[in-house]
């Protein structure tokens, strides 16, 4: 600053890089600057939190500040130095979507995020929470990306199924439904007999 006769130090949250500086810079996003008078970042931002600019706590359970770590949303997951929560694929200064066949809860610090989608459950990319498989449909394994239709002359009544039913004998399967064809022919057979 003009006309004082001792510099400021650099506040937590920013740096002061280089001589002859008149401002200090914001910590950048991804990083953490927790001390007085520096040159660099202290810390990379934690697996599973984005930091973004000007973070000065490592401690993303620390109330006292707005400046600390968040953690990444739901679907997604952040590695170490991330900065901003919004997906780019590819861009690892950005959250990265959870891999397919795995579901990723809050804070996640791997593409594998909470494990593979249980059984009866598909996990798209980006999944927060297993969708249950549908009627008429089944997941069989763990980690399916996309249920199955079940096949005709079988049925699957619930969500959730592992796998399809085949129909009980003398009925047939309509999308998701057993019709029993016996009492169509009966009813057939007792109208002709009027």
């Amino acid at each position: 600053m003009v006309a004082i006769s001792k510099c400021t130090s650099c506040p937590k949250g920013y740096l002061c890089p280089g001589f002859g500086r008149v401002d200090p810079a914001i910590c950048p996003p991804g990083f953490v600057c927790s001390k007085d008078t520096l040159k660099a970042p202290t810390h990379r931002c934690p697996a599973g939190f984005y930091c973004p600019n000007g973070t000065l706590t490592v401690d993303p359970f620390r109330n006292d500040t707005f400046l600390r770590p968040y953690p990444c949303m739901p679907g997604t997951y952040c590695l170490t130095g991330v900065g901003f929560s919004d997906p780019v694929v590819g861009d690892f200064t950005h959250a990265q979507f959870c891999t397919e066949g795995f579901f990723c809860e809050s804070a996640s610090a791997s593409p594998r995020g909470n494990g593979l989608c249980p059984r009866g459950f598909v996990c798209p990319l980006g999944t927060a929470v297993p969708i249950p498989a549908s009627k008429g449909a089944y997941a069989e394994l763990q980690g399916t990306i996309q249920e199955a239709k079940c096949l005709p002359g079988y049925y699957s009544p619930t969500i959730e199924s592992i796998v399809c039913m085949p129909c009980p004998p003398g009925t047939a399967c309509e999308d998701d439904v057993c019709l029993l064809l016996i009492s169509a022919v009966l009813v057939r057979i007792e109208v002709q007999s009027r």
